[in-house]
């Protein structure tokens, strides 16, 4: 058995679960890839905007 040093085993873990999931296509692969940024795209525009609405203020009284 090969002794592989532990960042490389998770890198093989990985790359074997990309196979398990779409074969050995590349092509799939890669729109899975497109189609993923574009959702993640569409996110981080959405908490910028949420970020960019301006605060109202709050007064608070004293008594």
């Amino acid at each position: 058995m090969k002794i592989i040093d532990p960042p490389i085993e998770e890198i093989h873990q990985v790359r074997c679960e990309i196979s398990r999931e779409f074969g050995h296509d590349p092509v799939r692969y890669s729109e899975h890839l497109r189609e993923l940024d574009k959702k993640l795209a569409k996110e981080a525009a959405a908490r910028r905007a949420k970020r960019a609405k301006p605060r109202t203020a709050v007064h608070h009284t004293t008594k």
